[in-house]
């Protein structure tokens, strides 16, 4: 909406835009559509939270973190990231692309990450709740990583 305003020649600000949307109920409309990535394996038992919120390290190979994104195609089809970050650089130390979210693409980063750095000794792995890092699987590929 600012922007056609804008275009139209009038000076707006965004925000009041949006105060003004918000007031009498304009939403915009969402041209993609949204793609569902955390799927909880009800079957899994909770996993304790070790990093407690904190996603900092003191030194590096300590604490790292992975998630998944989507990535939208032409064609109307998705590829799908998985990266693994070490907290202290913020650095992608590890990656996997494929088109599905399988276990496989978790794990897959993680190896990558073990190599890059050399092995994951004695470090602390935080993820969502999501059914890949939840599975068996990837937890045999984490401990074979180190």
């Amino acid at each position: 909406m600012t922007a056609e305003l804008r275009e139209k020649g009038r000076r707006v600000n965004e925000k009041r835009i949006a105060r003004i949307m918000r007031t009498f109920s304009i939403t915009g409309i969402r041209l993609r559509r949204r793609v569902r990535t955390t799927v909880p394996d009800p079957a899994t038992s909770p996993v304790p939270d070790l990093f407690q919120r904190d996603f900092t390290a003191t030194e590096p190979g300590r604490k790292y973190m992975g998630d998944i994104t989507y990535l939208p195609l032409s064609c109307g089809k998705f590829l799908y990231l998985a990266t693994v970050l070490d907290c202290f650089s913020r650095k992608v130390v590890g990656w996997s692309i494929a088109d599905h979210m399988r276990t496989g693409l978790v794990a897959d980063a993680l190896r990558m990450a073990a190599s890059t750095r050399g092995g994951l000794d004695g470090a602390v792995f935080h993820s969502d709740h999501g059914a890949q890092y939840g599975s068996r699987a990837f937890a045999a590929s984490a401990t074979s990583s180190e």
